[in-house]
């Protein structure tokens, strides 16, 4: 698998993980992404249990930074063939990655028996500005025209990539799995507490956050805030002396994340709908809270309003109404056997299946 990598526990690593509990044998390249704000480079041999961190630094990435990119895949695919693993199925996480590695893995005495392209990062924003757009849309057909097996992380996207595909076939809808974070406390037995896990920026809300914490936090309920991002300076001093709130940074260890999100009643799922990034999507907090067996309060118009899930417009008098009531009243449903969650599930299936019958 291949991917540029921006943040852990993203769509590669979720996939690496459930790839591995289901007994495939995985090998994970990631190289960080131009144009972020976060250096990060990865990379995983078959045989190891996740990801060894190579480089992660907080500052930004060149543009000419990609030059290096498939020369470094190649030497990826080099260090297989030394390990005796000389056929491979190649999955890219994004349209760019997916094409370098696909010519790399060419340069190494490794046969490619399936590929697939997996548009984690279909972008609304990208579509904008006519220049971006047309280098956008000639990757994705590129791509397309190589793999044998697409998919996209929400149907609108998976529907946007169809009509850019240049011969007959279906993309799939692969959404993002949840972690795996273990089980927690009867929800009955939690303490009052909220916990949010996503992006402190304008476009996830963080000013509704900020607002709606400091309201819950005078009545006595815990707020648990874990993310990065460009507000995170003005987070973490917001928080500063608001008793019960308490902001965690950026948590990359999944074991010490359970620790915030198993012992919460409601998880935050935070969405500015008037941003074009949430037009394809994929609703990631909101499956997370519900893997974690708490209910939850969203504010992303394509929520699916039901006995746990809650949908609110974006202001922290709805987000605080909702969570006063969703404290108090137990889910139905068990969460974490929520229709979301098991379509992530049967999604991956078709995923796995579709590749196999290529190979």
């Amino acid at each position: 698998m291949v991917t540029h990598a921006m943040l852990p526990n993203g769509p590669g690593h979720r996939l690496v993980q459930v790839l591995l509990r289901a007994g495939h044998e995985v090998a994970f390249c990631a190289l960080p992404l131009p144009g972020a704000s976060r250096w990060r480079a990865e990379r995983m041999l078959p045989g190891e249990a996740r990801p060894k961190i190579l480089v992660d630094k907080p500052r930004p990435v060149t543009a000419t930074r990609e030059l290096r990119s498939l020369p470094d895949f190649a030497r990826f695919a080099w260090r297989l063939d030394r390990l005796g693993h000389r056929e491979v199925v190649l999955v890219g996480c994004d349209a760019v990655s997916y094409l370098e590695a696909a010519g790399a893995f060419c340069t190494a005495p490794i046969r490619v028996t399936a590929s697939a392209v997996w548009f984690v990062d279909w972008s609304a924003q990208r579509l904008q500005h006519p220049l971006s757009a047309a280098a956008y849309r000639l990757a994705a057909r590129s791509a397309l025209r190589v793999a044998d097996v697409a998919a996209a992380i929400s149907p609108e996207a998976a529907d946007a990539v169809a009509r850019l595909r240049p011969r007959p076939g279906q993309v799939l809808v692969l959404p993002n799995q949840p972690l795996d974070l273990g089980v927690g406390l009867p929800w009955g037995e939690r303490p009052l507490s909220v916990a949010y896990v996503g992006g402190l920026s304008d476009q996830q809300g963080v000013s509704v956050l900020l607002e709606a914490a400091a309201l819950l936090s005078r009545e006595g309920v815990a707020v648990d805030i874990v993310g990065d991002g460009a507000a995170r300076a003005e987070v973490s001093a917001a928080v500063a002396n608001l008793s019960g709130v308490h902001y965690h940074g950026l948590v990359e260890d999944v074991a010490t994340l359970a620790q915030v999100m198993l012992a919460a009643r409601v998880g935050w799922a935070l969405y500015d709908p008037k941003y074009a990034m949430h037009r394809y999507n994929d609703p990631l907090k909101v499956k997370d809270y519900l893997a974690a067996g708490m209910r939850v309060v969203s504010t992303l118009p394509r929520s699916t309003q039901d006995a746990v899930v809650t949908m609110v417009p974006l202001s922290a008098a709805a987000l605080v109404e909702a969570t006063r009531q969703a404290l108090t009243r137990p889910p139905g449903p068990e969460p974490s056997a929520h229709p979301l969650l098991l379509e992530g599930s049967r999604a991956l299936d078709a995923f796995v299946s579709a590749i196999d019958k290529v190979r």
